[in-house]
C-alpha cells in the first residue's frame, strides 16, 4: 500500500462547507492567487491598518532627545553648532526612526458559492443586487447554451457512403521506359 497524498480542501468561513481544491491547474496562470480554489468560490481579503506602538515610542524618544540637546545648547550663540548637534542626533536615531508608522493586519476568508450573496447583502446591499442580476444573466446564458447543445444532439447527420479503396496495379516496363526516355 503506497502513501496517499492528502487532499487539499477549502473551507467556507461562513458555513463550514468544504470543497476539494482543483487538481488539474496546468492551464491556470501560475501567478493566479486563486489557482487551485474550487470553481465559484470567493476569496475575501480584509486588510486593517493599525498604529504601530513602536513608532509612537520612537517619536517620543526622538522628541525627548532633541529637547535635551536644545537644553544643553541653550547658551550656544552660534546656530550652526546647534544645527550640527541636532543633525548628529538625527543620524544616531536613524535605526530607531526607521520603524513603520502603521502595521497591517491581513486575513483571507473563503466563501462557498451558496453563501457569497448572503455575505454581499451584509456588506453592501446595492452591490449584492447588481451581483445577483449578473448571476441571473449568466445563468440564462448557460441555459441557452445547454439548449443549443441539445439541439445539436437531436440533429441526425446523413450518412455518406465512402468510396471503395483503389488497388494499386503493376505497371509495365515499357511505360516506365517511355516515361523515362
Amino acid at each position: 500500500m503506497g502513501i496517499e497524498k492528502g487532499t487539499i480542501h477549502y473551507v467556507c468561513d461562513l458555513s463550514g462547507l468544504a470543497s476539494p481544491a482543483l487538481e488539474d491547474t496546468d492551464s491556470i496562470d501560475e501567478d493566479d492567487p486563486m489557482m487551485d480554489s474550487p470553481s465559484g468560490w470567493t476569496q475575501v481579503v480584509v486588510r486593517t491598518r493599525i498604529p504601530n506602538p513602536d513608532w509612537t515610542q520612537a517619536q517620543t524618544v526622538y522628541a525627548g532627545a532633541r529637547a535635551q540637546v536644545r537644553k544643553e545648547m541653550k547658551d550656544e550663540k552660534d546656530p550652526t553648532v546647534v544645527q550640527l548637534a541636532l543633525f548628529a542626533l538625527q543620524q544616531q536615531m536613524i535605526p530607531i526612526m526607521d520603524v513603520p508608522q502603521f502595521l497591517m493586519n491581513e486575513a483571507a476568508l473563503w466563501v462557498a458559492p451558496a453563501h457569497i450573496q448572503e455575505l454581499m447583502r451584509r456588506l453592501d446591499p446595492e452591490v449584492a443586487e447588481i451581483f445577483e442580476e449578473e448571476n441571473k444573466a449568466l445563468a440564462d446564458l448557460d441555459d441557452d447554451f445547454d439548449d443549443f447543445e441539445e439541439e445539436e444532439e437531436e440533429e441526425e447527420l446523413e450518412e455518406v457512403p465512402l468510396p471503395e479503396p483503389s488497388v494499386a496495379q503493376k505497371s509495365s516496363k515499357k511505360k516506365k521506359k517511355a516515361a523515362a526516355g
